[in-house]
């Protein structure tokens, strides 16, 4: 049996929501994974079905029930350092589930707190940023065996244990450490959305929109499918986060969700969406048109050229370590 077919069964097993990454890779693989990790299972027979089909695919872990600290140690950055210096200030962390990552890096494992933490790149510790990621909810890590693009393979330095066992977090770490969120802004009042056929019409609204693309205005290109989502049918976060994932699928690029920076940008369209829609209709003004009145120019809807307004920050790579 195929080693990335055992190892992904087994934490699968014990509790964690797992997908194929491509090979040698750390972004989904497309032909199992179209949400991204949100195509994340559990179910073995599933999880056999992917691995026997595409058995050289990494795997990637969802951090929806789970909380990791990733820890970058390369090119300068010191983030292992970084954690040592926060334990002195803050006082030690339990044992946990630890894997070193093929860039040389570190994965530490952690049960999930039961307050709204963030995802966040190099989180700051006394005014300075640190090589230390968090990465929990909607974000993922590449767990071993995975081959880095490197070349080098992830391995577990302390083995895994099951999801419900992972050791939880000092009180002291939650509250000195961790990023919150902040509160939500009150949103105009609209009624909820419980017309399924609404976010369906949704769905094909923003399935007859362009990708965005790399550095062909595709920052523009993710606000506007973010303003018809959020505004146009003004879809709460909760209805319309899975149909932003299901756009960004069809990115080229995707936003890769598993780094912070990424998963930032991709969380701010959405608020701007919401706080700043960029035309003047009432918000939820799309649940009252016909569905063939959509418009063939999607862009016409938004005010916004389409042309010269390529976005520096479009030029990101995939890789991030």
């Amino acid at each position: 049996m195929p080693e990335f077919l055992i190892q992904s069964q087994r934490l699968a097993e014990q509790g964690y929501a797992v997908f194929q990454c491509s090979p040698k890779g750390k972004t989904p693989f497309g032909a199992t994974a179209p949400h991204g990790c949100n195509s994340a299972a559990t179910d073995i027979a599933t999880i056999q079905k992917w691995w026997t089909q595409y058995p050289d695919c990494n795997i990637g872990i969802k951090c929806s029930n789970l909380l990791v600290f990733d820890l970058d140690c390369k090119d300068g950055i010191d983030g292992a350092n970084d954690l040592r210096n926060i334990i002195n200030a803050v006082g030690k962390l339990p044992d946990s589930p630890i894997a070193r990552t093929g860039s040389g890096g570190w994965h530490l494992f952690f049960a999930k707190p039961n307050i709204d933490i963030i995802g966040q790149k190099k989180i700051k510790w006394q005014g300075q940023k640190t090589g230390i990621d968090i990465q929990t909810g909607n974000q993922y890590i590449v767990a071993p065996p995975s081959i880095h693009p490197c070349g080098n393979p992830y391995q577990w330095i302390t083995p895994p244990c099951p999801v419900s066992q992972l050791p939880q977090l000092p009180a002291e770490w939650i509250e000195q450490v961790l990023p919150k969120r902040q509160s939500a802004i009150i949103l105009p009042v609209v009624p909820t959305v419980n017309d399924s056929n609404i976010i369906a019409r949704c769905r094909s609204y923003v399935a007859a929109m362009p990708a965005a693309i790399q550095g062909q205005s595709g920052q523009s290109d993710l606000l506007r499918a973010a303003n018809v989502i959020f505004h146009g049918f003004g879809l709460s976060e909760a209805e319309g986060w899975q149909l932003m994932l299901e756009y960004n699928c069809r990115c080229c690029p995707p936003w890769d969700l598993s780094d912070p920076s990424d998963e930032k940008d991709f969380y701010r369209k959405i608020r701007q969406a919401i706080e700043k829609p960029l035309d003047s209709q009432p918000r939820g003004y799309l649940r009252e048109q016909s569905p063939v009145q959509i418009p063939a120019d999607i862009s016409a809807i938004c005010n916004i050229q389409t042309t010269n307004t390529v976005h520096p920050e479009t030029l990101r790579g995939l890789e991030r370590l």
